[in-house]
């Protein structure tokens, strides 16, 4: 282990660079991650969210769902319920952990108001076309949509 060359404090990130390497990133003063690169972390993140958002149609294609000749509206309901208990068990860790409840955010509300019609499209569209090419237009619409938008905030790309 070498001698620590740089630190790089901001609001709420500690970053501790040794000899160009990212050997400590601190989020807050419990977590502490070691030996883990930025983006490292964020190419987890991204798989693991992908996996996460590219099964989810698949539940609606699953026999039981299918037997119920359920309403997509109605699924939307039954799948926002889950994630509004989600969050809410999310919010009792935060405060278990003695951190703020939740940060109140306009592009919370923003992101909320587009789920739900995107999911209520989502499933509506995977009985018609499949949960295949209901995965591979969902993923390239949003990267292109999100890549456009990040255009028009100042956003760059990161290499």
């Amino acid at each position: 282990s070498g001698t620590t060359v740089a630190q790089a404090p901001t609001d709420d990130l500690d970053l501790q660079v040794t000899y160009g390497h990212v050997i400590a990133l601190q989020c807050d003063p419990e977590v502490t991650m070691t030996g883990v690169t930025p983006d490292t972390v964020a190419f987890l993140y991204s798989v693991i969210g992908s996996f996460c958002m590219g099964s989810y149609p698949v539940t609606i294609k699953t026999p039981a769902v299918l037997k119920l000749d359920m309403h997509p509206m109605a699924f939307q309901c039954y799948k926002s319920f889950w994630v509004f208990v989600l969050g809410f068990g999310f919010i009792a860790l935060n405060l278990l952990r003695g951190l703020p409840a939740y940060v109140f955010t306009y592009w919370g509300m923003a992101g909320s108001a587009a789920w739900i019609p995107s999911g209520l499209c989502t499933i509506m569209a995977v009985p018609r076309i499949g949960v295949g090419m209901t995965a591979v237009l969902n993923t390239g619409t949003s990267a292109a949509f999100q890549f456009i938008v990040g255009q028009f905030v100042g956003e760059t790309m990161k290499l």
